[in-house]
């Protein structure tokens, strides 16, 4: 996970509504320093947003109008948007981890390989359940540290600028 995954943006809620095609999204519009008005898509915030109020937005390389993380700096609230590895239970890799397990156990263990399997599986589900939840953590962090990181710049330019002559 590298820093250049994300984009953080520093700006002011100039206007905030329901999402016209989908069901718990809004639309978030955000003034930025520039005057530039920028659109993203979020699911409804935790906490309220007001306008005029300040705000840290994270985005995804990947997804640049999808909103990951939002930081209300006049509240100093946030709400965090990162979900699951598409939040299946079974894709077609883990699928085919258990079926070349399930064929070693078969030819391994004969009539034990069905008990077997199942406690595999299980351990599996677990393990693969605590490795996404890992990478959930770490991703929150890192945006999390690139919010206060990319505020602290913002308010420390600001500062020069009010104390130059």
């Amino acid at each position: 996970m590298r820093e250049t995954e994300y984009q953080i943006f520093h700006g002011w809620v100039q206007n905030i509504e329901k999402h016209t095609t989908s069901e718990g999204e809004c639309r978030l519009v955000v003034r930025l320093d520039e005057a530039r008005m920028q659109g993203f898509v979020m699911e409804r915030p935790s906490s309220p947003l007001r306008l005029g109020d300040e705000v840290g937005v994270a985005v995804s390389g990947a997804q640049p109008g999808r909103v990951l993380f939002i930081v209300d700096r006049s509240t100093g609230e946030g709400s965090q948007f990162l979900s699951g590895e598409g939040g299946r239970w079974v894709t077609e890799a883990d699928l085919l981890v258990i079926a070349g397990v399930a064929g070693f156990f078969a030819i391994a263990l004969q009539w034990m390989a069905l008990p077997a399997l199942v406690v595999f599986a299980l351990m599996y589900g677990v393990a693969r359940r605590q490795v996404q939840k890992t990478r959930r953590q770490r991703a929150a962090a890192l945006i999390a540290y690139l919010l206060d990181k990319d505020y602290f710049r913002w308010r420390a330019g600001l500062d020069r600028g009010l104390k130059a002559p």
